[in-house]
């Protein structure tokens, strides 16, 4: 049995405030309704853990994290509602994943070792590739990007955005690298994906690489990008490469856009 653990607590006549709920310990029930109960119609929205917590944790009062493979197949989830989504490129990965889902089990993000967390909402991966689509063309020899931060807002409510960097320089053809200095990107907040354009204009005839070279894979091991998610949009290939400093994998624009976190406790998405 998988216990929740519940630090910095305070309690108020046999209630315990915890995070975004408030749970009652002799109900098992919060006085606060989950801030996803809407997602739920068939939950009381004053429901802990889909009134589950044996099988289910929640540390936030979001929705399970999904698993999805690079197609956007919705394989399972893990249990934990953190409202995350996964991508899994292993196939021993798939396979177990959809064993368990078939049961109704979950699994742990710990045991699936090629999950890749896709960090940002799918609202946000569709501007940052939308802005990127616009930025490209036949006549564009500079790298655009940003960095996707976690931030506040005016009122200091927590806010994803993006957050853009200046045009790289004019590329100067074959022999020449490419390149997007993520230092013009002034925005404050958590560093959650660093992000840019393989442009789709020619020198002399010559097209540059539009998969992630030498230059990226070594930039993304560097300290202070190994723990972020790094993207490469091709305007050209119509896809998203999302790599590190040992390779990447390649997803197709609609996918990397549309993916986004799906399930409910009660019935498949």
């Amino acid at each position: 049995m998988k216990n929740y653990i519940v630090n910095n607590f305070k309690a108020i006549n046999y209630q315990y405030a915890v995070g975004q709920l408030s749970i009652c310990i002799d109900l098992e029930e919060c006085s606060l309704k989950a801030m996803m109960f809407e997602k739920y119609p068939s939950i009381s929205p004053y429901t802990y853990c889909a009134n589950n917590p044996m099988k289910y944790i929640d540390p936030t009062g979001k929705t399970f994290g999904d698993y999805v493979d690079v197609c956007g197949n919705y394989l399972g989830n893990d249990g934990k509602l953190d409202g995350k989504v996964y991508l899994v490129t292993d196939p021993c990965d798939i396979e177990i994943i959809e064993e368990n889902n078939k049961v109704g089990g979950t699994t742990p993000k710990d045991g699936v070792s090629s999950a890749i967390d896709l960090r940002i909402s799918s609202d946000l991966r569709t501007e940052m590739v939308d802005e990127m689509i616009k930025l490209d063309g036949p006549k564009n020899i500079q790298e655009h990007g940003g960095i996707a931060r976690r931030g506040e807002d005016e009122t200091g409510k927590e806010k994803d955005y993006l957050d853009w960097g200046k045009p790289g320089p004019e590329w100067k053809g074959k022999g020449y690298t490419a390149t997007f200095d993520y230092n013009t990107c002034e925005g404050k907040g958590e560093t959650l994906v660093f992000f840019h354009g393989h442009f789709q204009g020619k020198v002399g005839g010559q097209g540059a690489e539009q998969t992630p070279g030498t230059v990226d894979r070594g930039n993304a091991g560097m300290d202070g990008r190994n723990h972020a998610l790094n993207v490469v949009i091709s305007k050209e290939d119509n896809n998203a490469y999302i790599f590190n400093s040992s390779g990447y994998i390649t997803v197709s624009l609609e996918v990397f856009k549309s993916v986004k976190n799906t399930h409910t406790p009660l019935s498949k998405p």
